[in-house]
């Protein structure tokens, strides 16, 4: 299963990849005015209206195939 976010202003979209199947194919579209979570697990995503993205799990992995970018006006890093 994967998950890809978009935060667009006050509007959250998200797709959901289950066993090659993409959610338009699969019927699945969620918007939320204020907040949007997701949790399976121990693993929880959250948006919210102002743009805020929170995710918290026990091993968080981030891979991009070209490059990740930070940016912002203060990166704090622990460990």
């Amino acid at each position: 299963m994967s998950i890809s976010v978009a935060v667009l202003g006050n509007r959250a979209e998200f797709e959901l990849e289950v066993e090659g199947h993409r959610s338009k194919e699969l019927g699945v579209l969620s918007l939320a005015e204020e907040r949007f979570a997701v949790k399976t697990g121990s693993v929880t995503l959250t948006l919210e209206k102002d743009g805020s993205v929170a995710l918290q799990g026990g091993k968080l992995e981030l891979n991009g195939t070209e490059s990740v970018l930070l940016k912002a006006p203060t990166i704090t890093e622990n460990g």
